[in-house]
């Protein structure tokens, strides 16, 4: 997409990685100009040009001046104006549920395209996640809804195969095929009941305010089982903020899938 060279746009910061002696280079997730990885000058050295403003979880109206010929943009100014990191970032449970939230839209995110429609679905994930407690719900409705907005969602209510209405049945699901395959064309790939259909149906329709819930715990199960190998699939990895996740929530929580081994320390995002 062509861009002007300089723009203001809502924004927040996906990563924040030092850079020299006084300055960060952060990735910027944006409503107007999609992912854009911008220098912050002199944002290491003294807090009064930008204060708490580069902080992660913090949306605000960025003051961008755009790079060309794959250069960095230059962040000029940052002003908040919804602050979630205040209450995700004093809650380790909340952090590394935020922390995930943000490398997903983050690496999915096309190269190169404006989103509007990510860019509100990942700020009201981070505006439920600061105002309740997370859960394996908001996890899975956020996966889905991320998905769907860069045309990724897997195909739920038909068999991908012969286009046959799905109902409420045991079904396949075929990662490689994006989506569920009715009894007569399968069976293949992952075994899926009718009740973890129904729950993702919901789930992908649902506001994240209201994601909460619901599933007994063996569907739970079977949800994070499932949403964990697609969205290793469409990423070609396994997310670096999941294993922390996991090994925080797992006693607790039966959404999400057994810890990785060595797996003791969060993701850094702000690296040296």
């Amino acid at each position: 997409m062509t861009l002007p060279t300089a723009v203001t746009t809502a924004a927040l910061v996906s990563r924040s990685v030092d850079y020299g002696e006084a300055d960060r280079v952060l990735t910027l997730l944006t409503r107007d100009v999609g992912k854009v990885a911008a220098l912050a000058r002199g944002a290491r050295r003294s807090r009064r040009r930008f204060g708490a403003a580069l902080d992660l979880f913090v949306v605000g109206r960025a003051a961008l001046r755009l790079g060309r010929d794959g250069r960095l943009a230059t962040l000029e100014r940052f002003d908040p104006t919804d602050d979630y990191g205040t209450s995700i970032a004093r809650d380790v449970i909340k952090l590394a549920h935020g922390s995930y939230l943000l490398e997903l839209a983050r690496e999915l995110w096309p190269a190169d395209q404006r989103e509007p429609e990510l860019f509100a679905l990942v700020v009201d994930g981070l505006a439920t996640l600061a105002s309740q407690r997370p859960s394996a719900g908001l996890l899975r409705a956020f996966e889905l809804q991320v998905l769907r907005a860069v045309g990724l969602v897997p195909c739920l209510d038909r068999c991908v195969r012969c286009g046959a209405a799905a109902g409420n049945a045991a079904l396949s699901f075929s990662v490689a095929e994006g989506g569920v395959v009715c009894s007569p064309c399968g069976p293949t790939g992952w075994s899926l009941s009718g009740a973890a259909q129904q729950a993702l149906l919901a789930l992908r329709d649902r506001p994240l305010m209201d994601a909460a819930g619901g599933a007994p715990a063996g569907v739970q199960r079977e949800l994070r089982d499932l949403m964990l190998l697609v969205v290793q699939h469409h990423l070609g990895r396994r997310p670096r903020a999941l294993d922390f996740l996991i090994e925080l929530t797992e006693a607790t929580a039966p959404g999400l899938p057994p810890a990785a081994a060595g797996a003791t320390t969060p993701p850094v995002e702000r690296e040296a």
